[in-house]
């Protein structure tokens, strides 16, 4: 296992590109979505999560070098977007049903113990 330091959280936007076909009108348009990643000490950025991607390992994203224009370009640092949790709502229910699954999980084990 390697480990990096100094690694910090960053919030920010995903930015995607999306192109209409010439056939369907032509013509393109950014769209964004919220989300996080890593940047190490010397600027790489590490998505944990990659947007659109399904993956078991996290990616490790160029910054730097010609290339850089197609990977670190989709990564726009936004310091007002938290990791606060976007629906409370959702949140608080979540919380119910957990706080009913461990409940559930004690009166299962209780009929079994001896």
């Amino acid at each position: 296992m390697i480990a990096v330091q100094n690694v910090e959280v960053v919030d920010g936007l995903f930015i995607g590109l999306n192109i209409v076909k010439k056939s369907e009108s032509g013509g393109s348009s950014l769209r964004h979505c919220n989300h996080s990643w890593l940047r190490t000490a010397d600027g790489a950025i590490i998505d944990i999560y990659p947007v659109g991607f399904i993956t078991m390992a996290p990616v490790l994203v160029a910054t730097k070098g010609e290339m850089s224009v197609f990977s670190n370009s989709m990564y726009i640092e936004e310091p007002e977007i938290t990791r606060e949790v976007v629906n409370r709502d959702l949140y608080r229910n979540v919380r119910v049903i957990q706080k009913h699954l461990k409940e559930s999980v004690k009166i299962t084990k209780s009929r079994f113990k001896k």
